[in-house]
C-alpha cells in the first residue's frame, strides 16, 4: 500500500478499504501540488544538494509510472553501497516497512555523526511551511526506521516567497530548510495508531461502516460517495447553490443538518443575489433583464475588444526579478468588433524560454489599437497584470495605462441582469457561458479546460524533455482554451442586449451536395433533440482538430455539416439512425492520432467524435478483463490496469491521445507485439453499432467462447467502415515487476539475427521488445543528445525483457548480454541500471515522431517483410529510390521481430513527388510478398495501394461484407477500398 493510502484513512475507513482492495479509483491525493510545479523545485532542491551532480536519482519525485519494484531494490542497494561508493545524496529513494510503501525526496548523508546515518528532507512547491506535512514526514520517517534506516534528523525545504531571481540565476536562498525532527517526533504515535487501523481495516472481509463530513467533498468528491450509507441522498436543490454566504443569521441556520434545500431557507435570511438564484431555481425561469442590459452597454463605445489573459506562476521563476509563483502573462486572446459589425482576432502566445512579458505588452497594445471599451470577466486579474507591465516598462506605461483606463468589467453587469438556473448559484465565466451558449462549453475543448491545466501546460512545453510534436499540442490547446474566453465574452455580450448571434448558414455546402434546406436543417433539429443542442456543433464551432489527424487536415474546401458528440452507445446509435434515414455519410473520430487519415472528414458529412464516451466501467481482476468505453484514452486504461497491480500491454507514442474505439477500429500494434500480440489478440467482447443504429452488444468476458461467429473481429481493423466500436472488453495480465532494458551494437545484419535468435531463445515469453535501428535513424536520433553508444555501427536494437523474478530477471538478462558479446555477436551494448536510463534509452527509439518533422517533406511508411528478409529488402528499396533519385535516403527502424518495418523516404524534390514515392515503396513491398500497412490501417492514404497486398478475391469479400452490414454506403466512406 502507498502512503497516499493511508492518508484516505484520516477521512474515513471506508474509503481506504474501497480504495485498496475494490476500487480502481486513485487514493485520495491529499496533496494539491501541482507535479510539474513539485518537479521544478525538485529540480532546484538537486541543484542546492548535489551541486557536482554526484548523488543517485532513483524515484521521479511520485511518477505515478514508477516501477516500484525496481525503485525499491535500487534504494536497497544505494543504502548498502553508500559506504564503499560515498553516496552522498540520494533522489527518489522508495522504502517499504509493514505493508507501506513511501518515497522521500532527499536523503542526505549526515558525515557529521556515525557512517550510515541520513538526513531526510521533504522539498514542497510551497512558500510556507504547512501543518499537514507534519503527518506525511512523520509517516516518511517511521517507515525509514522500520526499514531500517539511521535518521539523524528531518527537515522541510519550501521555498523563500520573498526570494527574486538575481540576473545571474544564483539560487541561493531561494529554498528555506526548517529542521522539524521534534515535530515530526510527536507525531510518530499518531501515525502508528493510523497503520495499526488500517491494518484492521484492511484486514477484514467486510467494509468498514463509513462516517460523513466535510471529507465527502473536500479536498475533492469522495469517488465512492454515491452508494454510501452514512451520506444522504443528493437533494433536488441543495442550499450550496447559494452564492456568498456571509451573512451570521444565514449560515447559522444553514448549521443545521436538516437544512438542505433551497426550500428550507425562509427569503427574509437572503440578501437579493440569493433570493435570485432560489427563485429562479426553483420556478425553473431565466431571469434576463435585457432591456436594463442593453442601456448600460449602450454607455461603452465602439470600437470594442474582448480580451482573457493566462499567465505562468510558476514555483521556481525561470526570468530574472521575479519571485515564486509570480503571476507572467504569457498568452492572450483578443475578438475585436469595429462600428461595422466586423470581428477580428488577434492572439499572442509565448512558450519559448524567455520573458516573455514585453512582447506580451507590446502585441497587446497593437492588439488593442484605436479601441474605445476592452471587455473582460473579473478583471482583477487583468487590471493587475497591466499595472505590473506598466511599472516595468516605463516606455509602454502611457499606452499600458490607457488599456486599463479602458477596460470594462462584464461580470458585474451579468450578475446584475442575467441568471439561469444551470448555473448553480455560480457567476464565472464558465458558468454562464454555458447557460448562454452551450455550444462554447469548455468541456468540449481538448486537454486545457481550466487555469489549473493552463500551468501544467505552460510547464510542460517548455520542458526540454517534451517533444515538438507534444509542444505543437499543447500550443493549439492553449490558442483553443484563451479564444474561446475572448470569444464567449463576445457572445455574452452579444445574448445580454438581446442581439442573434452570428452563425454560418451552410445555405453553400447543403446545394454543393444536393442536399435540399429542409432536410439539412431537419437532419441537425434531430440530432440535436436526441443528444442535447450542446453536444451537435456546426459551422465554425467545429474546431480545426477535427477537420484531420497527426499527419493530415482534410482540403480547405471540405466542411461537414455537423459534429455529434454523443455521451453513450444510444447517442451513437441516434445520430447513425438519423443520418441512416437522410442518406448523410458519417465519419468515426475518436483521439485522431492516426496516420493514414483514416478519420479525415468527408465533404457533407456528420463527424461522429466518440471523445466523450469516456467511461471505465469495470476491472475485474479475477477474470483479468476491464470493460471501457470507446472514448477512454489509451493511457487511462493502462493507469487503472496499473492501480490493480495489472497490465494493459497495447502501447503506442499516442497513448495520452489515442482512444480505446481508434486502437481497435485500426488493429493498432506498437511496442509490445513481441509478447502480447496485436490489439484483436487483447479483446474478449464489443458492442458496435451499425450502420442504421442496431445495437450489437458481444460483451463477452471469457477466454473460451465458440457459440458461433466471433463477431467483434468484425469491427477490430475495419477503421469504422463496418460499425462503429462503442465499447470493449478488454484482456488483462499480470503486471511485470521487472523490465531489463540494454542498447546493442552491431557491425553487420548476421549478427543482429544471431542476436534474435539467442534472444528469443535464452529470454522465452519475457522478451518484450527487441526495436531494431539502422545507422541513418540511430545518428539522426542522438544528435543533440549524448548518445548511449558510438555512432558509426551498422545497426542497434533496444531489447527489453519483462519478468517476475526480481532476484533472478537482471542476472538472466544480464547473461544474455554478456554471452552475445563474448561470442562477438553484439559489439558494445549498454544495460539500463535504472528507471531514468531505461527511459533515455527508450527516447532514442521514440524519436521516430520528433524526426518526421525535422526531415518533412518526406515519405512516412509503415510496412511489413519477413524477418529474415527485412534488411535484403531495405537495401533493395535503398537501391531503387537512389535509381531514380541519387541523394535520395531509406532511413529505416522497427519491431524486428515483429516483421514490421517503418521508414522514412528523403528525397530532395520539389514539388514533393509523394506518389513516385508510393509507387516505388509499395510497389517494392509487393515484389517482397510483404504487406503495405502493418500498424496503421489502409484509411484514405493507403487505399490505392491494397491489392498491392491483398488479392481481388479478398477485396471483393471485403465489399460484400460492407454492402451487406451498410447497404447505403454512409459509414467513413471513401476509406480502405
Amino acid at each position: 500500500m502507498r502512503a497516499e493510502a493511508l492518508f484516505a484513512l484520516r477521512h474515513c475507513a471506508r474509503r481506504l478499504w474501497l480504495s485498496v482492495r475494490r476500487s480502481t479509483a486513485a487514493p485520495l491525493a491529499w496533496q494539491p501540488e501541482s507535479r510539474a510545479q513539485q518537479a521544478s523545485v525538485l529540480a532546484a532542491a538537486r541543484r542546492r544538494y548535489d551541486p557536482d551532480r554526484t548523488g543517485l536519482v532513483i524515484g521521479e519525485g511520485g511518477a505515478s509510472d514508477a516501477d516500484r519494484c525496481q525503485a525499491l531494490a535500487a534504494t536497497r542497494r544505494a543504502l548498502l553501497d553508500s559506504d564503499r561508493t560515498d553516496t552522498s545524496v540520494i533522489f527518489g529513494a522508495v522504502m517499504a516497512a509493514d505493508g507501506i510503501e513511501v518515497q522521500i525526496d532527499c536523503l542526505v548523508a549526515d558525515r557529521r555523526s556515525a557512517l550510515g546515518r541520513w538526513r531526510l528532507i521533504a522539498v514542497k512547491a510551497s512558500a510556507a511551511p504547512r501543518r499537514r506535512y507534519l503527518d506525511e514526514l512523520a509517516l516518511q520517517a517511521r517507515i525509514a526506521r522500520l526499514a531500517g534506516m539511521d535518521l539523524s534528523g528531518v527537515s522541510l525545504a519550501h521555498l523563500n516567497a520573498r526570494w527574486v531571481r538575481p540576473v545571474d540565476d544564483d539560487e541561493s536562498g531561494l529554498l528555506l530548510e526548517s529542521d522539524i525532527t521534534t515535530a515530526v517526533a510527536g507525531r510518530e504515535p499518531r501515525i502508528e495508531r493510523w497503520m495499526a487501523a488500517a491494518r484492521d481495516a484492511l484486514g477484514s472481509d467486510t467494509t468498514p461502516l463509513p462516517t460523513a463530513g466535510r471529507h465527502c467533498d473536500a479536498p475533492r468528491r469522495c469517488e465512492f460517495r454515491h452508494d454510501c450509507p452514512a451520506v444522504a441522498p443528493d437533494v433536488e436543490f441543495p442550499v450550496a447553490w447559494l452564492p456568498a454566504v456571509q451573512r451570521r443569521s444565514l449560515r447559522e441556520h444553514l448549521a443545521d443538518p436538516a437544512v438542505r434545500d433551497l426550500r428550507d431557507v425562509p427569503d427574509a435570511l437572503l440578501d437579493a443575489d440569493q433570493r435570485r438564484v432560489k427563485t429562479h431555481t426553483l420556478a425553473a425561469t431565466r431571469h434576463h433583464d435585457r432591456d436594463g442590459a442593453r442601456r448600460l452597454l449602450d454607455t461603452h463605445p465602439e470600437p470594442a475588444c474582448f480580451i482573457d489573459f493566462e499567465a505562468i506562476a510558476a514555483a521556481v521563476p525561470p526570468w530574472p526579478g521575479m519571485r515564486p509563483f509570480q503571476p507572467v502573462p504569457f498568452q492572450f486572446s483578443c475578438h475585436r468588433v469595429d462600428a461595422g459589425g466586423r470581428v477580428v482576432e488577434t492572439a499572442f502566445l509565448a512558450l519559448g524560454r524567455d520573458d516573455p512579458s514585453r512582447p506580451f505588452a507590446l502585441a497587446l497594445i497593437a492588439a488593442c489599437g484605436d479601441a474605445a471599451t476592452i471587455y473582460v470577466y473579473d478583471q482583477t486579474f487583468e487590471r493587475a497584470r497591466i499595472r505590473e507591465l506598466a511599472e516595468r516598462f516605463a516606455d509602454l506605461h502611457e499606452a499600458l495605462s490607457r488599456i486599463e483606463a479602458m477596460l470594462v468589467d462584464l461580470h458585474p453587469i451579468v450578475k446584475a441582469h442575467f441568471y439561469d438556473p444551470s448555473q448553480h448559484g455560480r457567476w464565472s465565466l464558465k458558468a454562464v457561458l454555458a447557460a448562454i451558449a452551450p455550444d462554447l462549453a469548455h468541456t468540449a475543448l481538448d486537454g486545457v479546460r481550466s487555469g489549473i491545466d493552463v500551468q501544467h501546460a505552460w510547464l510542460e512545453a517548455v520542458d526540454d524533455a517534451t517533444t515538438a510534436s507534444r509542444r505543437r499540442e499543447i500550443e493549439s490547446q492553449l490558442l483553443a482554451y484563451c479564444r474561446l474566453d475572448s470569444f464567449g465574452l463576445l457572445r455574452i455580450r452579444q445574448a445580454l442586449r438581446g442581439d442573434p448571434p452570428s452563425a454560418t448558414r451552410h445555405r453553400r455546402l447543403w446545394q454543393d451536395l444536393g442536399i435540399a434546406m429542409e432536410t439539412a436543417v431537419t437532419l441537425i433539429e434531430t440530432l440535436r433533440a436526441a443528444l442535447g443542442a450542446e453536444n451537435i456543433l456546426v459551422g465554425a464551432q467545429i474546431g480545426d482538430r477535427h477537420r484531420g489527424d497527426w499527419l493530415m487536415q482534410a482540403p480547405a474546401d471540405v466542411e461537414p455539416i455537423a459534429l455529434a458528440l454523443p455521451r453513450d452507445t444510444a447517442g451513437v446509435s441516434a445520430v447513425l439512425r438519423a443520418c441512416n434515414a437522410a442518406r448523410v455519410a458519417v465519419v468515426p473520430q475518436g483521439g485522431l492520432t492516426g496516420l493514414t487519415g483514416g478519420a479525415i472528414p468527408v465533404h457533407g458529412a456528420v463527424l461522429l467524435s466518440l471523445e466523450r464516451l469516456r467511461a471505465i466501467e469495470e476491472v475485474d481482476p479475477i477474470a483479468g478483463t476491464i470493460t471501457v468505453q470507446a472514448g477512454v484514452a489509451l493511457q487511462s486504461v493502462q493507469e487503472a490496469a496499473d492501480a490493480l497491480d495489472m497490465l494493459f500491454p497495447l502501447d503506442i507514442g499516442g497513448r495520452g491521445s489515442c482512444q480505446i474505439g481508434g486502437n481497435l477500429s485500426t488493429n493498432a500494434g506498437g511496442n509490445r507485439v513481441l509478447r502480447y500480440g496485436m490489439a484483436r489478440e487483447l479483446v474478449l467482447g464489443i458492442e458496435a453499432v451499425l450502420a442504421d443504429g442496431t445495437v450489437v452488444s458481444s460483451m463477452n468476458k471469457m477466454l473460451k467462447n465458440n457459440a458461433g461467429y466471433d463477431l467483434k473481429q468484425l469491427f477490430i481493423g475495419s477503421e469504422g467502415t463496418l460499425g462503429v466500436i462503442t465499447r470493449a472488453v478488454l484482456r488483462l495480465f499480470p503486471k511485470p515487476i521487472t523490465t531489463s532494458t540494454a542498447l546493442c551494437a552491431f557491425d553487420d545484419f548476421e549478427q543482429v539475427y544471431a542476436f534474435l535468435r539467442a534472444a528469443r531463445s535464452h529470454l522465452g515469453g519475457t522478451l518484450s521488445a527487441f526495436e531494431l535501428m539502422w545507422a541513418a535513424f540511430y545518428s539522426r536520433a542522438v544528435a543533440d543528445r549524448t548518445p548511449p553508444l558510438p555512432t558509426g555501427h551498422i545497426a542497434y536494437v533496444l531489447v527489453e525483457s519483462m519478468g517476475t523474478d526480481p532476484t533472478r530477471d537482471g542476472e538472466h538478462f544480464s547473461a544474455l548480454i554478456e554471452r552475445a558479446i563474448h561470442d562477438e555477436v553484439v559489439v558494445d551494448a549498454v544495460v539500463a541500471q535504472s528507471i531514468r536510463e531505461t527511459r533515455q534509452l527508450w527516447a532514442v527509439r521514440d524519436m521516430s515522431g520528433e524526426l518526421v518533422q525535422a526531415l518533412a517533406p518526406v515519405g512516412n511508411y509503415d510496412v511489413s517483410i519477413p524477418t529474415a528478409r527485412i534488411q535484403a529488402f531495405a537495401l533493395e528499396l535503398d537501391a531503387r529510390l537512389k535509381a531514380r533519385w541519387p541523394g535520395a535516403e531509406a532511413i529505416c527502424f522497427g519491431h524486428l521481430a515483429d516483421s514490421n518495418l517503418h521508414l522514412f523516404a528523403k528525397v530532395d524534390e520539389r514539388p514533393f513527388p509523394e506518389h513516385e514515392l508510393d509507387e516505388i515503396v509499395f510497389g517494392t513491398v509487393r515484389d517482397w510478398q510483404g504487406s503495405i500497412s502493418a500498424e496503421h490501417g489502409i484509411g484514405l492514404l493507403k487505399k490505392n495501394y491494397l491489392d498491392y497486398s491483398r488479392s481481388a478475391e479478398e477485396i471483393a469479400l471485403m465489399r460484400r461484407l460492407r454492402a451487406a452490414l451498410d447497404p447505403n454506403a454512409i459509414l467513413n466512406p471513401g476509406k480502405v477500398f
